[in-house]
């Protein structure tokens, strides 16, 4: 049994209290014990570019938990089809029961080019998938997992 239940939302609710284990496949790599506790939990959502929306994690026994959030679901077969749109990430808290709020961003070019394109307001909203995870390293029946955190904000526009 694999403590990872909260990534099965799809269908229905799941809350702590219905997601006991009593043995799991995870190993803590650090400590070497395995993982009993909730260690990675996921989900879905939806955001757009006028407001931030936020999200809150089911379990609330992370110690330390770093946030990812994906690509926005554009439709469209190739990029071509599509628009340059990313998620941030803003307010994430760590321990506890996680929160964090996500928000689209557009390209907006009108501040290099003469043609200039100011994007129209996103609607409906991009689907998007968030995982929060403990740092560490784990392996789960041979499969390895090394979580952490770092800065991915550029100094200047020089680099």
């Amino acid at each position: 049994l694999v403590v990872l239940c909260a990534l099965s939302l799809i269908g229905g609710s799941v809350d702590a209290e219905n997601c006991g284990n009593s043995t799991t496949d995870v190993i803590d790599m650090l400590t070497k014990q395995p993982r009993e506790s909730v260690w990675i939990e996921g989900g879905f959502t939806t955001a757009g570019d006028q407001e931030w929306r936020n999200i809150s994690t089911i379990f609330n026994t992370f110690e330390n938990a770093v946030v990812f959030i994906s690509l926005p679901e554009i439709d469209g077969e190739t990029s071509n089809d599509g628009y340059p749109a990313i998620a941030r990430v803003r307010n994430a808290t760590t321990s506890g029961q996680i929160s964090f709020e996500v928000k689209l961003y557009q390209a907006n070019d009108s501040y290099c080019l003469k043609t200039w394109n100011i994007p129209e307001p996103i609607f409906p909203e991009l689907k998007l998938s968030w995982i929060v995870a403990e740092q560490g390293a784990f392996n789960l029946t041979g499969n390895y997992f090394m979580i952490g955190e770092g800065p991915i904000n550029r100094v200047s526009a020089d680099v």
